[in-house]
């Protein structure tokens, strides 16, 4: 039933359509570029949340799809449906992931990465990985023309031959519906192929040994 409806909604989409979708995408990074400074060492995660707000408002932003969602060291490896355990405080030697839904000239934009301070190399290679993954997952939409269940299959083999577990589920959405179609199943569940530019591609693995883990989310075209 969830597939046939969203195989109706993704054909309504024009190009005109992802041509906004896309343009919004680049402005939110954009924007998450500006604002992502604020987190520094010695700030707990609550009040880097209420940091980006501020700067947000200051931007003139205040519709947001969901508040900001930044995390530190073990809490990196909840999942989005998780409350995170305490309030932890960024440390010098830490990694952090942080996403950003909002609402850009009447569109709907979401980023979501990985930043590590400090110089440990494992932390570096999951950040990198993440990202990575991303990359490998928009080169098989457009050589392979996935089905969602298709295009994560792909990703959870991938993530597993780097070393690392896939770590999200539900895993990718569709943009411009709240509450989002992915509250209980995602892209990962979807059995029709992918139109460009109408989902967000989620990635969010953990390490192996280490208790923390790495994100990296974006449009996906």
């Amino acid at each position: 039933m969830l597939a046939s409806k969203l195989k109706q909604v993704t054909n309504q989409h024009t190009m005109q359509d992802r041509d906004l979708a896309i343009s919004t995408s680049d402005k939110t990074w954009t924007i998450f570029n500006k604002i992502f400074t604020t987190i520094i060492p010695g700030k707990t995660e609550d009040a880097c949340c209420a940091a980006i707000k501020r700067n947000l408002a200051n931007m003139n932003i205040t519709r947001l799809i969901h508040k900001p969602f930044v995390r530190f060291a073990t809490n990196t490896l909840l999942q989005n449906r998780f409350t995170k355990m305490g309030n932890l405080a960024l440390q010098s030697d830490d990694i952090a992931i942080i996403k950003i839904g909002i609402i850009v000239d009447g569109i709907e934009g979401h980023t979501g990465c990985t930043v590590v301070f400090g110089d440990d190399f494992e932390k570096h290679l999951l950040k990198n990985a993440a990202k990575a993954l991303f990359d490998m997952g928009v080169d098989f939409l457009h050589s392979h023309n996935p089905t969602g269940i298709e295009m994560y299959q792909y990703l959870y083999a991938s993530s597993k031959a780097m070393g690392y577990d896939f770590n999200l589920n539900p895993a990718g959405y569709l943009i411009g519906h709240t509450p989002f179609v992915h509250r209980k199943r995602g892209l990962n569940t979807f059995t029709q192929p992918i139109e460009p530019a109408q989902w967000v591609l989620q990635i969010q693995i953990r390490h192996k040994v280490f208790d923390y883990g790495a994100l990296y989310e974006s449009l996906l075209f």
